[in-house]
């Protein structure tokens, strides 16, 4: 019988208990709100203090913890990804602000400054309501809200650096259109509190000054600032941290291509100059810290460095690499681990032969064997698996029986930032592997294991070894193919 999805949603079982940003192409649905530029004071449900008048609603701070509110309209779908969007007018207050989707979470628990304003959910019944607070005693005076629905992957959408809410998973693209693939990550922490917002105190200007930016930043946003640098100028922001190594990350661009060097407050070896262009990119480098209040800086080094840049997403996270954008505001925030996998039942797995075919590329560096798909009865005692591992990116796949791998295959190295393409066909006495297009000899001694009940995406089961990387493709065919049919899938 042939089981049929939607899409691989339907299929993947995923989790992930926070946001994560992704580059892919956003588009979005209909206007969901009625009457969100507030020009009659009608459709929304008022709390004491709060009125509509002159296209806005305003609260007086009288009413205590007082909200305005409305329900969603019946086209809105539950399990979806929905974005909301406001304007902050005006904010007496120094409390934190609440806008709620119920019946979900707390989308912002923070105080808002006078601005424009995203967030996106993920609303779990159909009587979702979107409500905004006031506090007590504190004036607030909000327009323009919105909600759509947040469409994936559409032709011809705009390149989006999006947050993607908990639970969703990420589809990333290169900045030329192309997908990636599926993108699964350990955790990791930016311990920058002030990612964006580089006007904050946090961000030491030393013969240097920041100016806010009319220019749409990577996420859409007009959220980037303009840094101007003297000679020797520079910002930076002091965190703490532990003396090994961090990856500093940072969108830049600037209105000529130029060069500007990334480094350590405490400047060493580790600094580098990086190539700016006229067109958004993300640069890293990897820095020591020789003190605990050795943060990151980006500076110019010598008068013939650009003097003016445009700055976008900071992020200092320990490891040798850097993962996905974690945007913070005012605090240290965390992204927590991709989660992917499917039950066997879900696709009619034979047990006692097939075939894998995968393709993916690997981003991280570390020596560990974290699988781009393994079959498996939740251990790595019995499993079928393709992995990228070590810092040399060699790609390898295997038959685990009983904790000892009963297939031989030399590993083959796959260059940076390319793809691996790697399939193994399998039965008793009969096994096959090939990488890249090329098949390698059979294995007539192989003895397959039986009982497997689930396919890990990315993870090496029952450990934290995650990929860091992108999943193209998983193939997967119930019989034995022939070498040269795994050789012509591999080219």
């Amino acid at each position: 019988m042939t089981r049929q999805y939607d899409n691989y949603a339907d299929l993947i079982t995923f989790s992930r208990s926070s946001g994560g940003t992704a580059l892919r192409p956003i588009s979005y649905g209909d206007e969901l709100v009625t009457n969100g530029t507030f020009d009659s004071d009608t459709d929304w449900a008022k709390g004491t203090g709060w009125s509509i008048s002159g296209g806005v609603a305003s609260y007086d701070g009288s009413g205590g913890t007082s909200g305005i509110n409305q329900r969603l309209g019946t086209d809105y779908v539950v399990g979806r990804v929905y974005q909301l969007s406001l304007t902050i007018v005006s904010n007496m207050g120094s409390g934190a602000n609440t806008i709620y989707v119920t019946p979900t979470q707390s989308i912002s628990g923070v105080h808002l400054d006078a601005g424009s304003y995203t967030f996106n959910f993920v609303p779990t019944a159909t009587n979702a309501q979107i409500y905004v607070y006031g506090r007590s005693g504190e004036a607030l005076t909000i327009d323009n809200i919105s909600v759509k629905e947040v469409l994936f992957d559409q032709p011809n959408a705009p390149l989006t650096l999006f947050n993607h809410p908990a639970g969703i998973p990420r589809i990333e693209y290169d900045a030329d259109g192309n997908v990636l693939g599926l993108l699964v990550e350990e955790s990791r922490t930016n311990l920058l509190p002030y990612s964006e917002d580089f006007s904050n105190a946090a961000w030491v200007k030393s013969g240097s000054a920041v100016t806010t930016s009319e220019a749409d930043a990577p996420d859409g946003t007009k959220s980037a600032y303009e840094v101007d640098l003297n000679t020797g100028g520079t910002i930076y922001e002091t965190v703490t941290v532990a003396a090994v190594a961090h990856t500093f990350s940072v969108w830049l661009r600037a209105d000529e291509p130029g060069q500007i060097r990334l480094a350590r407050t405490n400047l060493g070896s580790d600094g580098t100059d990086v190539n700016v262009t006229t067109e958004w990119k993300r640069f890293d480098v990897v820095i020591t810290p020789t003190t605990t209040s050795d943060g990151p800086q980006v500076r110019r080094n010598d008068a013939g460095q650009l003097s003016k840049v445009y700055v976008w997403g900071a992020q200092l996270e320990a490891g040798a690499f850097p993962t996905s954008y974690i945007p913070t505001n005012g605090a240290t925030a965390t992204r927590a681990a991709d989660d992917a996998s499917i039950p066997v039942s879900a696709f009619g797995y034979n047990q006692s032969e097939g075939t894998v075919v995968v393709e993916g590329l690997r981003f991280g560096t570390s020596a560990v064997f974290p699988r781009i798909a393994s079959i498996n009865d939740g251990t790595t005692s019995n499993e079928i698996y393709a992995t990228i591992f070590g810092s040399t990116n060699q790609a390898v796949t295997h038959v685990v029986l009983g904790g000892t791998v009963e297939t031989t295959l030399s590993p083959v190295t796959i260059g940076a930032g390319l793809f691996a393409k790697i399939a193994r066909s399998y039965k008793n006495n009969s096994s096959y592997p090939a990488i890249n297009g090329v098949a390698q000899a059979e294995d007539t001694t192989v003895s397959i294991p039986s009982g497997l009940s689930q396919v890990n995406i990315g993870q090496r089961p029952a450990s934290a070894e995650y990929l860091n990387g992108y999943i193209k493709s998983i193939k997967y065919y119930p019989r034995a193919l022939t070498a040269a049919q795994l050789q012509e899938l591999t080219s």
